[in-house]
């Protein structure tokens, strides 16, 4: 008998060798070796049909009022249950709003040194939530706003619960070897790449980048760099860090914009800057390029992906024209038009954005996976999406998965902010992306 421990500290090609083996052996139908630690879900066949359907609990992780990703999930489910009619099981949700927990975790007191760990902190307390409850198979979410979905995968191994983390971008995710843990979005490392093609592409030459001082942030500068070098292409990157933000009262702090602009105004006469891409939160970035545009700076800015561009549109507001920003969702398909339909008459009028299709593709896709594993249980899903699933593409894109649970099949779209000629700020593919069209 293979314990428990062991087969959580194998990696994910050795549990695929030992499942095929097991395979062979006379009576492994009832083995449980790869049952989770909190023996968690049910195989299919166990259920009993005369019973009342069962319900599978699923965790929703999210920062309400950053994008729409709850929302995307919940019309899944009811979309689902829906054509479960007579069958075994439901879906329901149990959503957690990480900023209920921000304040608790210490997010509030950054700058103060103790609480440098307010991500791990909440983290913890987010998979607490579910970790208690014995009928939780799966958690999806974690926006990046906290950066809490690193932690928060090693807090749901040891607990054998599902993780596909949605939105994260940390590559730091590929390096766990957790069979249960699932990174939806590619790692910035490869953004960094993309951006690199982009930026040489529009015979930029001489681009300033301004970051947070995160490890984040930080990291993806020199992924950049590494990217561009690798091109051998005659770009110059200059640096300059932003000052920290922190929570305040439950609002975060503001910082002197009016330092940023000279630097950004000097930098460009100086150093003759033709560009500048902001590593940082949306109320930064927005914060810099609003500020900017006031004091008469005209040169192109790129910012990061946001989950939620409207937001982005209403903080940064017409000064924010020909800013350019990457995408993973390309909201031309099919796919994405169809479940744009059908969420705007969920919602009653809301426009989907890309964190509401990766919400309903995080459902769909964990749904995709037990029925072809016919189970619900956390380890035989890991390895049917790991090993036996092929590529499954949604509203948000295509999700297949390496060997570390990174997806292999995820780029970036860039887009433009244009003013329409009906007065709408909106984001539209470059090719597209005519003022006034």
């Amino acid at each position: 008998m293979i314990s428990m421990e062991l087969v959580f500290k194998l990696g994910r090609s050795s549990l695929l060798l030992i499942l095929v083996f097991c395979l062979t052996l006379t009576g492994c139908e009832e083995s449980t070796n790869f049952r989770a630690p909190a023996d968690r879900g049910v195989k299919f066949e166990e259920l009993n049909q005369s019973e009342i359907p069962r319900e599978l609990v699923v965790g929703v992780v999210w920062s309400v009022g950053d994008g729409k990703f709850v929302e995307g999930a919940r019309l899944a489910v009811e979309e689902i249950n829906a054509k479960k009619e007579g069958e075994e099981f439901r879906y329901r949700l149990v959503v957690v709003d990480e900023n209920e927990y921000s304040t608790l975790a210490g997010f509030d007191r950054l700058s103060e040194g103790k609480y440098r760990n307010a991500s791990q902190r909440l983290a913890q307390r987010l998979a607490k939530e579910f970790s208690l409850d014995p009928d939780i198979v799966a958690v999806i979410g974690h926006s990046d706003k906290y950066n809490t979905a690193l932690p928060a995968a090693l807090s749901y191994q040891d607990n054998g619960i599902l993780f596909l983390s949605s939105a994260s971008t940390d590559p730091q995710m590929g390096h766990l070897d957790s069979p249960l843990t699932f990174q939806l979005s590619s790692p910035d490392s490869w953004l960094a790449e993309q951006m690199a093609d982009y930026i040489i592409s529009r015979n930029f030459q001489n681009m300033l980048v301004l970051f947070s001082r995160d490890r984040k942030s930080a990291n993806f500068v020199e992924f950049l760099q590494k990217s561009i070098q690798r091109s051998s292409a005659s770009v110059v990157i200059h640096q300059q860090s932003v000052p920290y933000r922190y929570l305040r009262g439950g609002d975060w702090s503001d910082f002197d914009t009016t330092s940023i602009i000279a630097s950004l105004t000097k930098a460009a006469n100086d150093k003759k800057i033709d560009s500048v891409l902001i590593v940082s939160d949306m109320a930064i970035t927005a914060s810099i390029i609003k500020g900017s545009k006031d004091f008469g700076f005209k040169l192109p800015f790129i910012v990061m992906p946001a989950t939620s561009n409207e937001r982005f549109i209403s903080d940064v507001g017409e000064p924010g024209v020909g800013t350019v920003m990457p995408t993973s969702v390309d909201q031309s398909t099919p796919h994405f038009k169809q479940f744009s339909k059908r969420f705007v008459k969920y919602t009653k009028g809301a426009s989907p954005d890309a964190s509401a299709a990766l919400g309903y593709d995080s459902i769909y896709l964990l749904n995709e996976a037990m029925e072809k594993a016919n189970s619900s249980k956390p380890l035989h899903v890991s390895l049917t999406l790991q090993y036996t699933m092929p590529p499954w593409t949604g509203a948000s894109g295509t999700f297949g998965f390496l060997e570390n649970g990174a997806n292999n099949h995820r780029k970036y779209f860039f887009t433009r902010l244009v003013k329409t000629d009906s007065g709408e700020l909106q984001f539209r593919p470059e090719d597209k992306a005519k003022e006034g069209g």
